[in-house]
């Protein structure tokens, strides 16, 4: 069966990751988004017990999910039952928060796992991908935590979660609260679960500050809203301003060696003899900042429809990001100027 899409997005402007259904990170690149994917089942179906390339929670007797966001934030929380009654909660986020003045946005996923029902019994398996995929990275462990060596990278995992359990993935019954931090190969300041506490309570105020200065007109509020967040998780860099941006001409360009381009002059063009090379690679294996444009045509949000109009029209785009200071703000699309026309 090949991996749904209906999938959860977490992240904080620095990294993010996407989690299906079933509460499993089936992508996320570390140390940033264009980075080596650590997570990548969300390319290929799961070979066998022996796979890596995730980071799931196996329930016991599983029987149903269910799935949603903490109202306006990028928190995510899914809940799994077994057969038995038994149900477990869990919590995954970025952290991203004002701390003595400036935003923290460390290179971390955290993940919260609690019983809210019965007693749960299951296993956590972490096995990251390294080489985009082609190899898991070697482990080491200490009393709290497990390393995950490879050649371009070390990544860390704190937890209070039972070490063996861990490393051995037994399936064990989850008696309270465990917390999982995942990022660099650092010693984490302060207890797991402490931790995890504080920057879930500053995350969540940190988005719902961050909501209410957004302009949103009365109706499909929740959407609306849903809408910038997944957006502000895009590929940004520490000053705010967009890396790139990938549209379905990148795609296309990447995927299919024969597509059919359109020059500056606004004639079509047979691609070239390295893009047809560079198209002969398996698309699956090709990172994000290859194939993304990094020449980003933006507009700010002071100009008028009739100068995007223009620009959509001589430039051959689609949609421009929006941006203030530099920073993105939004995107404008053509459906979205031509809705605002028509309405006049």
């Amino acid at each position: 069966m090949s991996q749904s899409l209906d999938l959860g997005m977490v992240g904080n402007a620095n990294i993010a990751a996407l989690i299906d259904a079933r509460a499993e990170v089936v992508w996320a690149c570390l140390p940033h988004m264009d980075g080596d994917p650590v997570a990548c089942t969300l390319l290929r179906e799961r070979r066998g017990d022996a796979d890596f390339g995730f980071f799931a929670v196996e329930l016991v007797d599983f029987e149903r999910s269910e799935q949603h966001y903490l109202a306006n934030t990028a928190i995510l929380v899914t809940r799994l039952y077994d057969r038995r009654g038994g149900a477990v909660e869990i919590t995954d986020f970025a952290p991203r928060f004002l701390h003595h003045g400036r935003l923290f946005c460390p290179m971390t996923l955290v993940r919260q796992l609690r019983p809210v029902a019965g007693s749960p019994r299951l296993r956590v398996l972490l096995r990251p991908a390294s080489q985009y995929g082609a190899k898991r990275p070697q482990l080491t462990y200490g009393s709290n935590h497990v390393r995950f060596v490879a050649e371009n990278y070390v990544m860390r995992v704190t937890t209070d979660c039972s070490i063996t359990a861990l490393v051995d993935e037994i399936p064990f019954v989850l008696p309270g609260p465990v917390s999982f931090l995942l990022g660099p190969d650092e010693t984490l300041q302060g207890g797991v679960h402490e931790t995890a506490r504080r920057f879930l309570e500053e995350t969540t105020d940190y988005w719902h500050e961050w909501v209410r200065d957004l302009q949103i007109p009365f109706e499909w509020q929740e959407e609306i809203i849903r809408a910038a967040l997944t957006l502000k998780l895009s590929a940004v860099d520490d000053t705010g301003a967009l890396v790139g941006i990938v549209t379905h001409r990148e795609l296309l360009r990447h995927l299919l060696p024969g597509f059919v381009q359109r020059s500056t002059t606004g004639s079509f063009r047979a691609p070239t003899k390295a893009e047809i090379a560079r198209g002969s690679a398996d698309p699956r294996d090709l990172p994000v900042r290859d194939v993304m444009s990094r020449s980003v045509l933006s507009v700010s949000e002071d100009q008028t429809l009739s100068d995007v109009a223009t620009l959509m029209n001589s430039k051959d785009v689609d949609r421009f990001p929006v941006t203030r200071d530099g920073a993105v703000v939004g995107f404008l699309t053509r459906a979205d100027l031509v809705r605002k026309l028509v309405s006049f």
